[in-house]
């Protein structure tokens, strides 16, 4: 089974702290629904610096706000898990990897 990672973009935080309970038990509900496909339940992102040659650095701006990640059997798996996820209700998008072994 190869990794993959799953990049969450934008979406809106919860407008109160019941649709926060609601938005939290969701993820809950879905991590759990994927089971032994979860290798890292992830954390949502903060703030981000973008570093780069010269040591040039600069305040990031990807939009990337969390990751998570999965194992599945193979790109269509990952798709298809993350089509259940809640991020997508919060009208955010979600980008996935596939990882490789190197070592």
């Amino acid at each position: 089974m190869a990794k993959y990672v799953l990049v969450f973009m934008g979406g809106r935080r919860p407008a109160s702290e019941e649709e926060g309970q609601l938005v939290t038990a969701a993820w809950a509900e879905w991590f759990e629904s994927l089971g032994d496909a979860v290798v890292d339940h992830g954390n949502p992102f903060g703030p981000s610096k973008t570093v780069g040659q010269n040591d040039m650095i600069q305040d990031g701006a990807s939009g990337a706000t969390g990751y998570a990640i999965i194992r599945a059997d193979n790109f269509d798996g990952a798709v298809g898990y993350s089509r259940l996820c809640p991020h997508l209700q919060a009208e955010g998008t979600i980008e996935i990897y596939e990882t490789f072994d190197v070592m």
